[in-house]
């Protein structure tokens, strides 16, 4: 399942085979180049805590890797290298640049979008991203008669028009997914509405197609200052992610090690 899964992340044809939508390509790898002149990856943790300072707008991150051992990243010039504290602050305790005391050279960093590889840093954030991928509604035609469920935009432009039989074993969840793909904004800015009365989420569509004789006319509203939060789409059809996934720590921290090791022998 997770060779699949990176299988389809890196495939462009794929993704567009399967119909991603954007929110979900939005996914950044962060790569060094050693002494051997080849970019290798970053432990998923290292990668985390990069992504996460670089997207907060900090312009370097430090990431503690043995002992008092760090590896400090530059963001101004992508690039990193590996310096000592004097002392152990914990594992989420910001540390000030000028009290590291660096032990090497430094060597280049990238980060680029998965499937997109380049020695050149992508420097864009999920939301420059948002912005440039936002795009005017293509009104659809309208599918005519009683049988017909219609989702407009407040400016009154029909986005989305489907026969009610189409729509009896779905949930709003799924209408604002498919309404998220069309409009190219991320559905949890997306709210459903049915007159004034908004739509929940976790409600099936079922009994609101059959309660109405008429075309269901609903209007979708888009509110770009909601945050991107994940807790309001979850469902009793959401799967949590495996904690007992293996990934690169013992690897890591066994190179970590010895990287210590000859640093230390090489300060004495």
């Amino acid at each position: 399942v997770l060779k699949g899964a990176d299988l389809l992340a890196a495939s462009p044809q794929l993704l567009s085979a399967y119909e991603v939508v954007p929110a979900d390509v939005d996914c950044w790898e962060w790569r060094h180049q050693l002494d051997d002149g080849k970019w290798h990856r970053l432990p998923d943790y290292v990668a985390g805590v990069l992504e996460g300072s670089f997207r907060s707008g900090e312009s370097f991150a430090h990431v503690r890797v043995c002992e008092l051992f760090y590896l400090v990243a530059d963001f101004d010039n992508f690039t990193a290298t590996v310096a000592t504290h004097e002392m152990y602050r914990g594992l989420h305790s910001r540390l000030p640049l000028d009290e590291f005391d660096t032990r090497g050279p430094s060597w280049r960093l990238t980060r680029f979008l998965r499937g997109q590889p380049s020695v050149e840093p992508d420097r864009r954030t999920p939301k420059v991203m948002e912005q440039g991928r936002r795009k005017d509604a293509e009104e659809v035609r309208r599918l005519e008669g009683a049988d017909k469920l219609h989702v407009h935009t407040l400016a009154g432009k029909l986005v989305l028009s489907m026969a009610k039989s189409d729509a009896a074993e779905m949930y709003v969840r799924d209408l604002i997914e498919d309404l998220s793909a069309k409009l190219g904004v991320p559905s949890q800015q997306i709210r459903l509405l049915n007159g004034v009365q908004p739509l929940e989420i976790r409600e099936p569509l079922q009994p609101l197609l059959a309660s109405q004789v008429a075309p269901l006319e609903l209007s979708a509203v888009v509110d770009t200052s909601r945050a991107l939060s994940t807790k309001e789409a979850e469902t009793e059809f959401d799967e949590p992610i495996p904690e007992d996934v293996p990934g690169d720590g013992p690897r890591w921290e066994g190179l970590m090690r010895k990287a210590a090791e000859k640093l230390r022998n090489r300060f004495r």
